[in-house]
């Protein structure tokens, strides 16, 4: 009853049928409407982040298309989006659900290998054995590539969630600790540990959707 209870933060409906997602996809309009804030340099952070992190994958992208690296920034920020509304009280976290981070690496994942094969057949199947192999195991380190190349998608998408799930459940778990003891000590040390774990989380959304966006250009560069 307790683990049902425990993973009952992940379900689409709260406790007391109550649903923010709505007012929580809204929202997000708060996050692209900076042109329209003052110029001050709060305002300006966030914007000089997105800008070092377009820089630094346009610069890893040299030799190709500069366009995509706007694509790979879109995917931070709707990853970003779903992390930091998870966080709110009474909103669906979506990330923390396998079938739409799968749904969201597969894709990308595919794109990758059929670019890669349109680019250069010959050239992509050259990843899959390392150079200086002996002619003994090429045929087991190539079976050992593409298996690990295939699971690519499956470890994106169980990462994001995973990271995602962890820190939902440590909340969801010290809150019930806070009600279960009436000791005021005890639910002020529990309020500052959840104060501590939510700027945690803060973080941790941040960089998984940055990790993810990452790894997935990673993999574009690799086969191109």
């Amino acid at each position: 009853m307790i683990l049902m209870n425990l993973f009952s933060v992940f379900d689409p409906v709260s406790y007391f049928h109550f649903s923010l997602n709505w007012e929580a996809m809204g929202a997000g309009l708060l996050m692209t409407a900076f042109t329209f804030w003052p110029n001050t340099p709060k305002v300006n952070m966030p914007l000089g982040g997105l800008m070092k992190i377009y820089n630094e994958m346009k610069m890893l992208m040299s030799g190709m298309s500069s366009g995509k690296s706007i694509m790979f920034l879109a995917v931070i920020l709707f990853i970003l989006r779903m992390n930091l509304f998870g966080l709110w009280p009474y909103v669906f976290t979506y990330s923390s659900h396998f079938v739409l981070t799968f749904s969201l690496a597969l894709p990308m994942w595919a794109a990758s290998v059929m670019y890669g094969v349109k680019v250069s057949v010959r050239h992509f199947m050259a990843h899959l054995i390392p150079a200086g192999t002996s002619w003994a195991l090429v045929s087991f380190i190539a079976l050992a590539e593409l298996i690990s190349m295939s699971i690519r998608p499956v470890t994106l998408a169980i990462r994001l969630m995973t990271n995602m799930i962890a820190g939902h459940l440590l909340l969801s778990l010290l809150s019930g600790q806070a009600f279960s003891n009436f000791n005021y000590i005890w639910k002020w040390l529990v309020l500052l540990i959840q104060v501590l774990l939510l700027a945690l989380e803060l973080g941790v959304s941040f960089v998984q959707s940055y990790v993810f966006s990452i790894l997935v250009l990673l993999y574009l560069i690799e086969v191109n």
